[in-house]
C-alpha cells in the first residue's frame, strides 16, 4: 500500500483508492448485467465496421484483426461485474481506458480484487491527510493555479474547440497527462478522434499562472471550471 498526501479524502468521503488493468473494462460501468452485454454488443459491432474499412497506403485492405472479446474476456467482465455490484459499501468508480480506480473505505476489497485470477495486480493507495486544505502541493512547481474540470458530455464539436484553444495557448498553460489524451494533443495538436468519448472526467485540469484561463475556460467551455487551487512548493 501507498500513502499519497493529501489535504482531504479522495472526493471527500474515501480513504482508500484501488487501481487495476483489464480489457474493455468499460463495459460494466452501471454494473447492470443486461447492460453490460448490450454495451459489449455495440463494442464488437464497433470492431467490425472499424476493421473492415481499413486499408494500406497501396489500396490493399488490411488482415482482419481478431475481436479482443474473446470468451475469457465476456467471462472475466462478468466476475468483475457480479463482484462490484454486490460491494454494499459506498464506492466511487473512475473509467480511463482499460483502467478502472474504485474510491471506497472498504481495505476488505482489495482482497477480493486479489483473489479474481484474471486480475494481476491491484495498485493500492491511501489518503494521508498532511498537506494543507485547498491547496495542490507539488515538489517543483511551474505554475501557480490547478483549475479542475467538471465530468460531463461535450459533443463533438464542443470538445474540438476544447482542443484547439488548449493547444494554442502554447506553454502558457499545461493540460494534464489524462486531457492531452483525451484531446490527442500530444500527437495531433489539432485533431480529435470521433469515435473516442467526449465526456470529461472530474480529475481533468490545466496548470496555470493567471485566473483569467479559469475564465477563458468558462468561456470556451460554460459550466466546465469545478474548482481552481493554489500551487504551494513543497518544502
Amino acid at each position: 500500500m501507498r500513502s499519497e498526501s493529501r489535504s482531504s479524502l479522495y472526493y471527500n468521503a474515501y480513504e482508500y483508492a484501488m487501481t487495476w488493468q483489464q480489457d474493455e473494462i468499460g463495459c460494466v460501468r452501471s454494473l447492470d448485467s443486461h447492460k453490460m452485454q448490450s454495451h459489449i454488443r455495440m463494442r464488437m459491432s464497433y470492431e467490425q465496421r472499424r476493421y473492415t474499412t481499413v486499408y494500406n497506403l497501396d489500396g490493399t485492405k488490411l488482415p482482419e484483426q481478431p475481436s479482443k472479446f474473446t470468451t475469457r474476456c465476456r467471462d472475466n467482465l462478468e466476475g468483475i461485474r457480479a463482484l462490484l455490484a454486490t460491494e454494499t459499501h459506498p464506492k466511487k468508480m473512475v473509467f480511463f481506458n482499460n483502467y478502472l480506480t474504485v474510491y471506497t473505505n472498504n481495505l476488505g476489497l482489495h482482497g477480493r480484487l486479489m483473489a479474481c485470477d484474471w486480475i494481476e495486480s491491484v495498485d493500492l493507495k491511501r489518503a494521508e491527510l498532511n498537506l494543507p486544505p485547498d491547496t495542490i502541493l507539488l515538489k517543483n512547481p511551474q505554475y501557480q493555479y490547478r483549475t479542475y474540470f467538471r465530468g460531463r458530455n461535450l459533443g463533438k464539436q464542443q470538445k474540438a474547440r476544447l482542443a484547439v484553444w488548449v493547444t494554442t495557448q502554447g506553454d502558457d498553460i499545461a493540460a494534464s497527462k489524462s486531457l492531452q489524451r483525451f484531446l490527442d494533443i500530444e500527437t495531433s495538436p489539432t485533431r480529435v478522434y470521433w469515435w473516442r468519448n467526449d465526456a470529461t472526467e472530474s480529475y481533468y485540469y490545466i496548470e496555470h499562472n493567471s485566473l483569467q484561463y479559469e475564465t477563458m475556460l468558462s468561456m470556451i467551455c460554460p459550466g466546465m471550471v469545478r474548482k481552481t487551487l493554489p500551487i504551494v512548493k513543497k518544502q
